[in-house]
């Protein structure tokens, strides 16, 4: 007597997306810095060497990026992790920071090399 097993049907797995918060605010700045520098999430992830997927989950808000990753991304834009920190922040506050030397990839005092301090 041989019973037939049956695959018991698989839920379908849900992601849970955020209204706000920091997990929404960082996604929102990685994609703003992402397609300023006119790069598709494909190239982005997969110049990083992560599943073409990852950078949308991050850019939705649903996944929540390491040091590391954050570090990996930026480097690949091309951009200093503390960049999409402060626009991070900036969307957090209500603002949108847009135009801001400091918080734009391609200029300010971000992109500069610091000025030596004289004794």
């Amino acid at each position: 007597m041989g019973l037939v097993q049956q695959a018991s049907p698989r839920k379908k797995r849900s992601h849970f997306q955020p209204a706000a918060g920091p997990e929404k605010a960082f996604g929102q700045a990685l994609r703003e810095l992402r397609t300023r520098k006119g790069t598709s999430q494909e190239q982005l992830a997969l110049s990083a060497g992560f599943d073409r997927t990852y950078v949308s989950l991050i850019e939705r808000g649903i996944s929540s990026p390491t040091i590391r990753t954050i570090c990996r991304l930026s480097e690949i834009l091309e951009i200093k992790p503390s960049l999409v920190a402060r626009r991070m922040e900036a969307i957090l506050a209500g603002g949108t920071g847009r135009g801001t030397p400091a918080e734009t990839p391609s200029g300010g005092a971000e992109n500069t090399p610091a000025k030596r301090m004289k004794p």
